[in-house]
């Protein structure tokens, strides 16, 4: 049987046991090596490991919502930035536009000028 089938029913069997299914977070070290100790030894976790999962779990959940926080920090600021970036864009043009009159009447007079 492949190893990857073996873990992945070893998990779900494993969670089913626990009475809990959001435990979702088998790519995590901590959960993996309980899972793992139970699938060497083909015992259904205790009631110990299940209380080892759920912290783990709650642990995972926290940095989660706070990785969250963070994510839409970021957004905001971002939208920030991109706001200010458009005015500037706007004044550069505004500018760039000023600059092409001035350029287009010192030539017209310098054109006078030279008749």
């Amino acid at each position: 049987m492949n190893k990857g089938i073996l873990l992945s029913s070893v998990i779900t069997i494993s969670l089913l046991s626990c009475h809990d299914n959001k435990v979702n977070t088998v790519g995590q070290k901590t959960i993996l090596n309980h899972l793992t100790a139970a699938s060497i030894t083909g015992s259904i976790p205790t009631d110990q490991d299940c209380a080892k999962l759920k912290a783990a779990y709650a642990s995972l959940d926290s940095t989660k919502k706070e990785l969250e926080l963070m994510f839409d920090v970021a957004l905001t600021r971002l939208d920030s930035v991109l706001l200010y970036n458009i005015e500037l864009e706007t004044k550069l043009t505004e500018r760039n536009s000023e600059i092409e009159k001035l350029r287009q009447r010192i030539k017209t007079l310098l054109a006078k000028k030279g008749q």
